[in-house]
């Protein structure tokens, strides 16, 4: 009879360790991408020198003359509309300099003939398009839970919906692509939002 109590008194204080030991150690969370890996964070975003004519009030146009690409997308993103299909896709890759490195390698293929080698939409074929490529350090401007889906959302449906030059690239590159040159993109961001200041409307005068 005691032998039966004292075991069962071990196994009820044993219980908690053995759960314990079944959970292990927990997972540290992954880095968040930008700054991860190592890279050379994206160059500055300037004022672009010409005047985009894509639509968007002019609000949007002002915003445009910042970041290039649509001022339509841009402002979605920032706001959080970004179609269903989308609004809800994260990364699965982790940020790891491998994944960034095969990242790199779909960005020289892909995007770096308008996005440019430093981010600045200044690549050789940006030139004599009617709306400049988009500058990718501002894409720190999208907020950070949103950035994934709207990125994804930008290459695989590219910029024919919005009159920009971008390509679609859902039926050109695999899904994997896609998110290995997101991640990418996103390791060079810089670790803080640029402080900028729209350009003042023509006839107004800056307060």
């Amino acid at each position: 009879m005691r032998r039966t109590v004292g075991f069962s008194l071990a196994l009820c204080l044993a219980a908690p360790l053995l759960v314990g030991a079944d959970a292990g150690p927990r997972a540290k969370p992954a880095a968040a991408w930008p700054g991860c890996c190592g890279l050379a964070p994206w160059a500055t975003a300037a004022p672009l020198t010409v005047q985009p004519h894509a639509g968007g009030g002019l609000f949007l146009q002002g915003y445009a003359y910042i970041v290039g690409g649509s001022p339509l997308r841009h402002h979605l993103g920032v706001t959080g509309q970004i179609p269903a299909a989308y609004a809800k896709l994260k990364n699965p890759l982790q940020p790891t300099l491998e994944n960034a490195q095969a990242g790199a390698a779909v960005y020289e293929a892909e995007c770096a003939s308008c996005h440019g080698v430093s981010g600045l939409g200044d690549g050789p074929a940006s030139k004599g398009v009617e709306t400049p490529p988009a500058q990718l350090g501002w894409l720190l401007k999208i907020p950070p839970k949103l950035r994934d889906a709207f990125m994804y959302w930008s290459v695989a449906d590219g910029g024919k919906k919005f009159g920009t030059v971008m390509p679609s690239y859902k039926d050109k590159l695999a899904e994997e692509k896609i998110w290995s040159v997101i991640g990418y993109i996103q390791a060079r961001l810089p670790t803080s939002k640029p402080a900028t200041k729209a350009p003042t409307p023509p006839g107004s005068s800056p307060p």
